[in-house]
């Protein structure tokens, strides 16, 4: 019987063998989305030092242990209702209480 990723799930290693298939589809999909992302940021500014990579895990747990070696790390924060200001979600909170380097909330454009 086919598995949820395709794979054919016997015990052969079917399905260990379709999960890495599609650990490295979707780690070459976010590579792909990432550089095209990326390219115009980079060519309007050729003097900011960006390393692109993909990692998984959960994001905030990812983010934080990463930030570790950066200069600076930029989050985004939603606009919203609240009277006290922007909304962050779990991971900006995570970051702007724990990470050990500064960092820059951008607001989402109006």
């Amino acid at each position: 019987m086919p598995s949820p990723r395709g794979g054919l799930g016997d015990r052969r290693g079917g399905s260990a063998r379709s999960a890495a298939a599609a650990r490295v589809y979707h780690q070459e999909r976010a590579s792909t989305l990432i550089d095209a992302l990326l390219q115009d940021p980079a060519a309007d500014h050729p003097d900011v030092r960006m390393k692109r990579t993909t990692v998984e895990g959960p994001v905030h747990k990812v983010l934080l242990h990463r930030s570790a070696a950066a200069d600076l790390v930029v989050i985004g924060a939603a606009r919203g209702h609240d009277p006290h200001g922007l909304r962050l979600g779990r991971v900006g909170h995570t970051l702007l209480h724990q990470a050990q380097r500064p960092v820059a909330v951008v607001p989402e454009l109006p």
